[in-house]
């Protein structure tokens, strides 16, 4: 037997072959890869925002004067006190709402005082007590001195959800060893940040 022999015309046809079967398949390639995708969607970040919502000063004292106000943030509560005298006792509460969209968390609450007369600020003290997360209504209309402080009470940090609370109560007095009646502004600040 004579083995079969290929001409050149074949092979010209496999070369042929090949070559338009590449240029095929590039050009599907780079049609694919240079065509503008148009994708529709809306993305967006979460919203950070807690907040004083809801506050209220209470004093242990008839003939004690207090005026307060909130920082245009509500981050701060500015409260003066007049005809403070020893053995005065006197609450903060705040309630801190979580408004934002992203879960937050209590990191603490600083105390400072901005102003005093005759001293009074050696006398000054206080204690902090922190309740929650808690989902309650801003209604503390029922808060009164001989109420406070309340049991069970919660330790920092404290994380709080969107639409969650937490509770603040600031314990004030004035020791026995201050001589006088004495004037006092201080700030109650929150301290937050988003939860990690």
């Amino acid at each position: 037997m004579v083995p079969y022999m290929r001409g050149p015309t074949y092979y010209a046809y496999i070369v042929l072959t090949a070559a338009l079967l590449f240029v095929i398949l590039s050009n599907i390639a780079y049609a694919m890869w240079s065509e503008t995708l148009r994708v529709n969607m809306r993305m967006s970040m979460g919203e950070f925002d807690t907040r004083i919502c809801c506050y209220k000063v209470l004093t242990c004292c008839r003939h004690c004067n207090v005026t307060s106000q909130l920082s245009n943030d509500r981050k701060a509560l500015f409260v003066s006190f007049e005809n403070l005298h020893p053995g005065w006792k006197g609450w903060v509460v705040l309630v801190v709402c979580n408004k934002g969209t992203l879960p937050a968390e209590l990191i603490g609450t600083n105390v400072e005082i901005a102003n005093t007369s005759d001293g009074i600020e050696d006398h000054f003290h206080y204690e902090i007590h922190y309740y929650g997360p808690l989902k309650m209504k801003c209604d503390l209309k029922n808060i009164k001195c001989c109420h406070l402080p309340l049991p069970f009470n919660s330790s920092l940090p404290i994380q709080f959800d969107p639409g969650e609370k937490v509770l603040i109560l600031i314990e004030l007095h004035i020791d026995i060893l201050y001589h006088g009646e004495g004037e006092l502004d201080t700030v109650f600040a929150i301290r937050t940040s988003l939860w990690h």
